[in-house]
């Protein structure tokens, strides 16, 4: 009998001990955090035009609204910058990284964006697309993720 209420004890004191901490987040993992905060960002075209740069090559300028709906911000935020032809084919997708440390968290703003080397006609196709969680092996090309060790 008393040998019972030993193991009942224990394992009262035990469960005490453990259940707290079971209900606990676990730490978020730097590039984790980095990928929640970038997820945070809302990135919508106002206006473009193709225009000839002082180098004389074509650049593309962008207006941009940015929102951020989190409470933290980042300085830079990286997206995909697509161009497709009238007919639907791709002709030029590559990482743009936007300065957004303007915009305060759960704020917005609007930025410009010049991207040499860009003709993009009226009638092209310009998007931006947030990756949903850039593979492990890109992120060090990523300025927001430099730094981070997962």
């Amino acid at each position: 009998m008393i040998s019972g209420r030993r193991v009942i004890v224990a394992a009262v004191l035990a469960m005490a001990a453990v259940g707290p901490g079971c209900f606990q987040p676990r730490p978020e993992k730097p590039a984790e955090r980095i990928h929640r905060m970038r997820l945070q960002y809302r990135i919508s075209g106002i206006e473009r035009e193709t225009r000839t740069g002082k180098d004389g090559r074509p650049e593309l300028v962008m207006k941009l609204a940015v929102a951020n709906t989190g409470k933290e911000k980042l300085a830079r935020v990286t997206v995909l910058l697509t161009v497709k032809a009238p007919d639907g084919s791709v002709t030029l997708t590559r990482p743009l990284t936007l300065d957004v440390a303007s915009v305060a968290p759960g704020g917005h703003g609007e930025i410009t964006v010049v991207v040499p080397g860009i003709n993009a006609t009226e009638y092209d196709d310009v998007s931006l697309k947030m990756e949903d969680q850039p593979r492990p092996e890109v992120r060090p090309r990523y300025p927001e993720y430099r730094g981070t060790v997962n």
